[in-house]
């Protein structure tokens, strides 16, 4: 653990970025994590309209962009709508994580090497830890999803990290 010398006996964790490996991730899979996020952890008033964003448009089948002047629009509602997960939320599944909690290698002593499927509005949707996605997810929006619909964590572009997990 990297730590750095505040005063005295007392420490902090340092930030610190870490070596991101995506494994591929098909599409087919992307898709099946993303809709059971949307089902288990958003309202269902509101989930119409994830659905909409997030599975049929920009990305047609989940994760894959789309190219077109609509993209750069339905991108920006998209990252609008991951904005607002704060009140969309389920909150009886989900809490934000607290100060150095969202870091890299607090959330690889938390998650381990267990690789989710990543999911953001830029990239191709691919496997990763817990920890690249905090890396690669850095100041963007960003779904890791562990198991379909049980566990998952939300980045947003200000470096808020969301747990999200169905009790059992």
């Amino acid at each position: 653990m990297s730590k750095s010398k505040i005063a005295g006996n007392l420490t902090a964790e340092k930030f610190e970025f870490v070596i991101v490996e995506p494994v591929p991730c098909p599409a087919e899979e992307v898709e099946t994590h993303i809709r059971a996020f949307i089902e288990q952890f958003i309202a269902n008033d509101i989930q119409p309209r994830w659905l909409e964003l997030l599975v049929e448009k920009p990305f047609g089948k989940a994760g894959q962009p789309s190219t077109g002047s609509k993209h750069l629009k339905h991108r920006r509602s998209a990252e609008k709508l991951l904005d607002r997960f704060a009140f969309h939320g389920n909150h009886q599944h989900c809490a934000l994580l607290k100060g150095t909690q969202a870091w890299p290698l607090s959330l690889r002593r938390l998650f381990g090497d267990a690789r989710g499927v990543y999911f953001d509005l830029t990239s191709e949707p691919c496997k990763m830890t817990a920890a690249e996605a905090a890396t690669k997810a850095f100041e963007s929006y960003a779904i890791l999803s562990f198991d379909a619909g049980q566990k998952a964590l939300l980045f947003d572009h200000e470096g808020a990290v969301w747990w999200c997990a169905k009790p059992r």
